[in-house]
């Protein structure tokens, strides 16, 4: 019986995904309510997006579970899921946990 794969590691382990100098540019608020703005691929994933918070100095608990909400719209909780999959734009954005 062959066992499933194992998820990648928490985004708080995990190195973010370079910049891509065409990308869509998001300012993004930690949990904190330190705020820093980055450009993402529309194929990078939630937990490209919570790896590239935690990087920039606003720590994660890697024993929670963080979502990314706009004001108005847009939720993604899923850490595999795409941006562009979860209609996400360019704009601004909250980390907060689930």
């Amino acid at each position: 019986m062959a066992l499933a794969p194992a998820l990648p590691p928490a985004p708080t382990a995990a190195l973010p995904p370079a910049e891509p100098p065409d990308g869509m540019a998001l300012k993004i608020t930690g949990p904190s309510g330190a705020t820093f703005t980055r450009k993402f691929a529309t194929s990078h994933t939630l937990r490209d997006v919570l790896s590239a918070v935690h990087a920039s100095g606003c720590r994660l608990d890697p024993s929670r579970s963080y979502k990314l909400m706009a004001r108005f719209g847009v939720t993604v909780s899923d850490q595999l899921s795409t941006l562009d999959a979860a209609g996400v734009q360019r704009g601004a954005y909250n980390v907060t946990e689930c």
